[in-house]
């Protein structure tokens, strides 16, 4: 009869042995959401640097090409410096094909975030002579250009940008850029 109270007697509380099960079960599922949670804050963070230096290396690129396209010529004072001069305009607003306006140069050129010229900076910049000077893009690690034909040019831009588990990194290089009003 004894064997009988004892298993009809409902027990109260919890062993020692669910609890240490319940403990481990938990523990591995913290140990699995943490890991997903942090690798998703590396992928996320990878992602976004990924996109800034697209983002910047397209956006420098395609200012330069409108510019170069309307040039009517160019130089290259040094490998990260573009000067180019454009046709002179007419009093109506279009471009004398035959005339150069020497007087105006728009330069690019990599600088601080000043915009003063300086080869370790990380920013483009597009400047004019009378002295409007813009940031085109920033994080830009390094421009090149270079003479490729008389009527072209290459333009190379690598755009870099750091996040905790290392470094996004975008190049660019526009092979042929044909002068519309050489």
């Amino acid at each position: 009869m004894q064997a009988n109270i004892h298993l009809t007697r409902k027990n109260k509380g919890v062993t020692l042995l669910e609890t240490a099960i319940s403990m481990t079960i938990l523990g591995l599922l913290s140990v699995v959401f943490c890991s997903i949670w942090v690798s998703s804050i590396w992928s996320f963070q990878r992602t976004t640097s990924n996109t800034i230096t697209d983002t910047d290396a397209v956006i420098a690129m395609q200012h330069i090409i409108a510019d170069v396209r309307e040039a009517k010529t160019y130089t290259i004072p040094k490998q990260s410096h573009l000067k180019i001069v454009f046709p002179a305009k007419n009093e109506d607003g279009t471009y004398n094909r035959v005339v150069s306006d020497t007087a105006n140069p728009v330069e690019y050129f990599l600088s601080n975030s000043t915009g003063n010229p300086d080869a370790t900076g990380t920013w483009l910049w597009r400047k004019q002579v009378n002295g409007e000077s813009r940031p085109i893009a920033r994080n830009v690690d390094s421009v090149i250009f270079q003479t490729d034909t008389p009527r072209s040019v290459r333009i190379t831009i690598i755009a870099k940008c750091k996040y905790t588990k290392g470094e996004a990194s975008t190049q660019l290089t526009e092979r042929v850029v044909y002068f519309r009003n050489n």
